[in-house]
């Protein structure tokens, strides 16, 4: 491919670059990695608190979005959607990872209302 055909792509409006990416043009889908890449890394560092492990996350998430972009219907951007699978990948695979005990942690305490006793004290 020649470099006018990559230039091409990066001036393309996203809709246009997804159909392109959807249909199986690879220099598509290269361009859309080219435009998130750095938006799903830094979500994903905000998630993991560990650079590698958001490395490994974008990487395995998009080579999936690769093999399921026929699963994108348009209704959202493009970046809404890889974030969303990204968002699941972490969820599923570091489920019992430090990222859901640090969530947990930061969480307001729940209200209980089991612990109140029936009965009202009495004087």
């Amino acid at each position: 491919m020649k470099k006018t055909d990559h230039a091409h792509y990066s001036l393309m409006p996203e809709k246009q670059l997804a159909d392109l990416a959807r249909i199986g043009q690879d220099a598509a889908f290269d361009e859309v990695v080219n435009r998130y890449k750095l938006q799903l890394y830094l979500m994903a560092v905000a998630m993991l608190s560990s650079s590698a492990k958001a490395e490994k996350s974008v990487s395995v998430t998009l080579a999936k979005a690769r093999k399921n972009l026929h699963e994108y219907h348009g209704e959202s951007l493009l970046l809404t959607w890889l974030y969303r699978q990204l968002q699941k990948y972490i969820l599923t695979h570091y489920k019992l990872s430090g990222s859901q005990a640090s969530t947990q942690k930061n969480s307001p305490p729940r209200q209980d209302h089991t612990t109140e006793s029936a009965y009202p004290e009495t004087e």
